[in-house]
């Protein structure tokens, strides 16, 4: 499966368990909250995406990004 740059940037943060604004800070490369602003509706529907698609499975059967 190919993935965007967000999907990997949410994949790896979700492995780590990180906090949700640290998506953001790593995608753009920068703690500065302004640079985030328009990266905000594509992460949200990411993150949307894939809490309601990983609700429906076990998490022994999740490696990834849902498909």
């Amino acid at each position: 499966m190919d993935w965007s740059d967000e999907e990997y940037c949410l994949y790896v943060n979700a492995s780590e368990a990180s906090s949700l604004w640290m998506i953001l800070a790593d995608y753009t490369r920068s703690e500065d909250e302004k640079e985030w602003t328009e990266h905000i509706p594509v992460f949200r529907r990411l993150i949307s995406q894939w809490s309601s698609r990983g609700s429906s499975s076990s998490s022994k059967e999740r490696s990834g990004p849902p498909t």
